[in-house]
């Protein structure tokens, strides 16, 4: 796996942990009988920058085809794909 990639994959892993960090706060807050709506709007900005950061993600990863092929192909095949 590429360094940038792992890096990306470790990164994912400490938002998807803030996330339950703050979902844990969130129902401490409840429990307590305290407003919610600041912890609930960082919950939504930590969901909206995980869900983006998986999407860009998701479009440096190899395709099946780029997976597969030897090394030397990989350059004809991203010279030779349609542009999307």
């Amino acid at each position: 796996m590429e360094p940038t990639f792992a890096a990306a994959i470790k990164h994912i892993e400490v938002m998807e942990a803030r996330i339950r960090q703050q979902t844990d706060a969130i129902s401490l807050l409840k429990v307590v009988g305290q407003d919610t709506s600041d912890a609930d709007r960082r919950l939504k900005l930590l969901k909206f920058a995980l869900a983006e950061m998986q999407t860009q993600l998701a479009q440096l990863a190899p395709t099946d085809e780029q997976a597969g092929a030897p090394t030397w192909a990989v350059p004809f095949i991203r010279s030779t794909s349609p542009q999307a």
